[in-house]
């Protein structure tokens, strides 16, 4: 399939976007909002943005991040509800998945971004990889049971494994994918005084939320110490990292829902430390460029790159000339690229979409 680049936003003239709002930040016409990690980004009820049904079992734990919708679960259900995550927040449309071997009950969720595939809890007890795009349970993927896994579940890229945990859980668990537990850790004066509920990895850190006290809090993969991140106005159940709906913004952030409705909520991180499923890197790259025009400028822009899906691959190189002065990108802090399967235009085909380049450090040279 054929995909396409996305520079800090998704969808379509994004590039012509994305440039014109860096020529304006050169040109000194757009005022920098300062903002804090834990400021809402977005808040909206799925019920009513997309029509999401509200669950029949009254209660829904899971939220994932597919690299343009979020999917979300309900108990006693194998339908998983699908909306986009930017706005308008529209409905993606609802995938019945079938062969589940724990009963036709899904809880927590987390995007593989290196499989394009959903890790579920199925049945409270076990880990199970579904193919969201045929709809079924992979088959090349062996169910793993877990101590408990509810509202608790993250896929972590950096090592290939995954990170579960009980309802309102005083221990987290982490295993490899051939269901052999490596590691316990016991949370008591970690997380305040609730329990574990929502986990998100997507770096070098773990983001977990106590359920009931609407906090998240930040620590590294050692459990060593924890420090609070944020408190917020929210119930947080299910969490979930995303480096792309927001890059645009030169953030990241973590989707939390609650478990009694369909209000979707988008916690601003800073770029880099919580990325797209699972901060896996995938390897590819992206190269291009042309010549667009800006409203506010009487002269041609254009513009060349060279991006790569894993920011350590070189080179990355972007430039956008204009009107007799130069932009040229000194450093890449971020990269993310994400395979969306509704995107198949004609071939040639390349590897991966979109990409997505938040943050980068640039440096703008104008020559007057």
């Amino acid at each position: 399939m054929t995909r396409r680049l996305t520079l800090g936003v998704v969808g379509a003239g994004a590039v012509t976007v994305v440039l014109t709002a860096v020529l304006s930040l050169m040109l000194g016409s757009s005022a920098k909002t300062e903002r804090t990690p834990g400021d809402s980004l977005a808040a909206f009820d799925a019920t009513v943005t997309a029509g999401i049904p509200a669950c029949g079992s009254s209660i829904g734990t899971g939220v994932a991040f597919d690299g343009t919708s979020l999917i979300l679960s309900c108990w006693g259900s194998n339908v998983l509800e699908r909306v986009r995550a930017a706005a308008p927040h529209d409905n993606i449309g609802a995938v019945t998945i079938s062969g589940l071997p724990f009963g036709d009950d899904i809880q927590a969720l987390a995007w593989d971004g290196g499989r394009s595939k959903l890790w579920t809890c199925n049945g409270h007890g076990h880990v199970v990889l579904v193919d969201v795009t045929g709809a079924a349970v992979d088959g090349s993927q062996a169910p793993i049971a877990v101590a408990g896994c509810t509202d608790g579940l993250a896929y972590d890229g950096s090592d290939d494994t995954l990170w579960a945990s009980p309802d309102v859980a005083s221990t987290i668990y982490h295993y490899n994918l051939a269901g052999v537990l490596l590691a316990s850790f016991p949370l008591s004066g970690k997380l305040g005084s609730c329990g574990n509920s929502g986990i998100a990895v997507g770096g070098p850190n773990m983001y977990l939320a106590n359920d009931g006290c609407s906090q998240i809090f930040q620590t590294d993969k050692t459990f060593a110490s924890s420090t609070l991140f944020a408190t917020f106005d929210r119930r947080l159940e299910d969490l979930e990292c995303d480096g792309i709906t927001f890059a645009g913004s030169g953030v990241g952030a973590i989707w939390s829902n609650d478990a009694y409705d369909r209000i979707l909520n988008a916690w601003e991180i800073p770029a880099g430390l919580c990325e797209f499923g699972g901060g896996a890197a995938i390897p590819g790259r992206m190269t291009g460029g042309g010549s667009v025009t800006a409203s506010t400028l009487a002269d041609r822009v254009t513009h060349g790159f060279e991006l790569h899906c894993t920011k350590t691959d070189l080179p990355n190189s972007l430039e956008v000339n204009w009107g007799g002065n130069r932009f040229h990108m000194e450093s890449l802090t971020s990269a993310a690229c994400s395979d969306d399967p509704s995107i198949a235009p004609a071939p040639p085909a390349v590897a991966r979409s979109p990409q997505t380049r938040p943050n980068p450090r640039r440096k703008p040279r104008p020559t007057w």
